[in-house]
């Protein structure tokens, strides 16, 4: 994982936003970055009919002067002593941060989960969705910055989902770099999927212990060469419902999965992972 240089925060003025500003201001004091506050003025032309009624009746130079003089004073004391720069632009959400992520030399973006979106964003909001599919950049989320005080200002306890596929070499270095950096605790985790069957035989002990002997052994030169630690535990199951027991169990304070899953056709995390973020106890960094 490359320092990180510029956060990118995009912001809707609403609670979840302003329970994630302390950690979005935490992260870039630690790691000397700028925070670009983005907020994207957005007004459907559904609200309007059609585009005619739309485009007479919207003024959109007095709403980005309201924009703009909201965004002005918004977070001060809580980015004090960061270098922060307030944007407006006009457009979908969701295609203005992207765009804005592609267009500059962002390292990561922050953003809180809404869960109130439709179709492929069931579960997270279809901002926060669209993000993590088509950003590049690595992202952090977490699901739960509505609750007061659960949204962790720098990670101590970091767990690291390991699918084996070719980037996983990358996302090792990334978690050694994040875990040397914080001074953090790290593990790691292997879910495997459930083997099909029937009976309380079904499958043999044997296949289930040679699954797991296959994953660590493969685990081994990866975790050798990103010079972290060796073992890894491997379990079958519900990833989401896995790495949440997982994570509560070791008071992970940050879960690391890698991007590259999420784009992939089949991946198994990818498959699952709006539900693992849903789930998350902490937030969850996508590389």
């Amino acid at each position: 994982m490359k320092p990180i240089h510029r956060i990118l925060f995009p912001t809707d003025f609403s609670r979840r936003c302003q329970a994630v500003a302390p950690a979005v201001a935490e992260w870039a004091r630690f790691h000397k970055a700028k925070v670009t506050l983005l907020h994207v003025l957005h007004v459907p032309i559904a609200a309007y009919g059609h585009f005619d009624t739309y485009s007479a009746m919207v003024d959109f130079t007095s709403l980005r002067k309201h924009a703009e003089d909201a965004l002005a004073p918004l977070y001060q004391e809580v980015f004090k002593d960061v270098e922060v720069e307030r944007i407006v632009v006009r457009g979908q959400p969701d295609e203005e941060i992207i765009r804005y992520a592609h267009a500059h030399p962002v390292d990561l973006i922050m953003i809180p989960t809404h869960g109130s979106g439709k179709l492929r964003a069931l579960l997270l909001g279809s901002v926060a969705a669209s993000v993590l599919h088509d950003a590049e950049c690595a992202i952090w989320t977490d699901a739960h910055a509505a609750l007061p005080n659960l949204v962790p200002l720098a990670p101590t306890s970091i767990l690291c989902a390991v699918d084996l596929k070719p980037k996983s070499l990358e996302l090792l270095k990334a978690a050694h770099f994040l875990a040397r950096e914080y001074g953090a605790e790290m593990n790691f985790i292997h879910v495997l999927s459930p083997i099909e069957g029937t009976g309380e035989m079904w499958p043999p002990v044997e296949w289930s212990e040679a699954r797991i002997a296959k994953v660590k052994e493969d685990f081994i030169p990866l975790a050798k060469e990103a010079q972290v630690r060796t073992d890894i535990e491997v379990l079958e199951g519900h990833v989401g419902q896995i790495l949440h027991d997982f994570a509560m169990r070791h008071h992970a304070d940050l879960i690391i999965m890698g991007r590259g899953v999420i784009h992939e056709k089949f991946g198994r995390l990818r498959s699952h992972a709006h539900d693992i973020i849903r789930r998350s106890p902490c937030p969850v960094l996508s590389i």
